[in-house]
């Protein structure tokens, strides 16, 4: 079993955090979504670097079968299909 975590900019999803006692893996989701969370910032106006700071949150922790790099690339995999189609 290993916990997982999502690094949102508000509700864009930008990394998968994945870990157990002995291993912890971060994997970067694809450039699609840094283009996302930048065009998201300038449309609110959220220009300053502190109001940009302020908008990234982890998502709870969740766990699921499997080692640190499966359950990351699993749920990378999840999140990279379902913004694929937005």
């Amino acid at each position: 079993m290993a916990l997982f975590q999502i690094l949102y900019w508000q509700d864009i999803p930008s990394q998968v955090k994945a870990w157990d006692d002995f291993d912890e893996v971060k994997l970067e989701l694809s450039s699609k979504f840094v283009v996302m969370i930048d065009k998201a910032a300038k449309e609110q106006g959220l220009t300053s670097e502190d109001d940009y700071l302020a908008q990234w949150k982890w998502s709870d922790e969740e766990e699921r079968p499997g080692t640190p790099e499966e359950v990351g690339n699993a749920v990378k995999k999840e999140l990279e299909e379902k913004f694929n189609t937005k």
